[in-house]
């Protein structure tokens, strides 16, 4: 819900990579400071961060706080969870066969990348090859890997993708709302996806874009108005 309402009222999201302030934090508390008029369309969020600069801003590796708190504005998940129950994201339905060894999921219609490009089934699918990719080096192969037998991802058409699991895994639905999609047409011709330089500009599904990145000072992002979420102004 926090993003969703960020999404709704602000424009730019700053990510301060610098310390807070303790003068400013004491600013920010002051009974005149509370006194704020109701949200309204436009305006800036400044989030003060001192872990650090971002690592690789690519949902593949992102594990540090800098990262994830970037990363999880810049790309969009297939589903999360809130109070057990599902929240969809860019998935509409996730479907088990009878004897859930398989489960089949289906993408929402018209979903979009930050550059404009469409997000389909073939980008599910090469984000699962390449976190399978025992030489792309991303932890979650392990999640997603039963004995030595990883799970099958495969294409049934543009908005569904099938997984097959070598065996029955209660965990599976669970793991699967931590993988957030990369796009193939950005990473497609990329060796190294941890060290790739398009993590510099990254281009996402999620309700902010990337703006602007000054290391050790911020990590500026603007609204996405094809986010498939985004509320209207007004």
């Amino acid at each position: 819900m926090r993003k969703l309402l960020l999404s709704a009222v602000v424009v730019s999201l700053a990510l301060g990579l610098a310390g807070c302030d303790d003068a400013k934090n004491k600013e920010t508390n002051t009974p005149s400071a509370a006194k704020s008029d109701a949200p309204k369309a436009g305006g800036s969020l400044i989030i003060g961060i001192t872990s650090g600069d971002p690592l690789a801003v690519n949902p593949l590796y992102a594990s540090d706080r800098t990262t994830l708190t970037i990363m999880q504005a810049l790309y969009a998940p297939l589903y999360s969870f809130n109070n057990g129950k599902i929240e969809w994201g860019l998935a509409e339905s996730l479907t088990p066969s009878a004897d859930n060894l398989s489960y089949t999921l289906t993408l929402k219609p018209n979903l979009k990348w930050q550059d404009g490009q469409p997000l389909t089934a073939d980008d599910v699918v090469f984000t699962f090859n390449k976190l399978l990719d025992a030489k792309q080096h991303s932890f979650f192969r392990s999640m997603f890997t039963y004995g030595d037998k990883p799970v099958q991802v495969s294409k049934v058409d543009d908005r569904t993708v099938k997984f097959t699991l070598p065996q029955v895994s209660a965990a599976f639905t669970g793991t699967l709302v931590q993988i957030y999609p990369i796009p193939q047409h950005v990473f497609a011709s990329e060796g190294d996806l941890e060290k790739s330089s398009k993590n510099d500009a990254p281009v996402g599904s999620g309700p902010f874009k990337f703006k602007e990145y000054r290391a050790g000072q911020y990590y500026a992002l603007t609204r996405f108005d094809d986010y498939w979420n985004q509320p209207q102004d007004g």
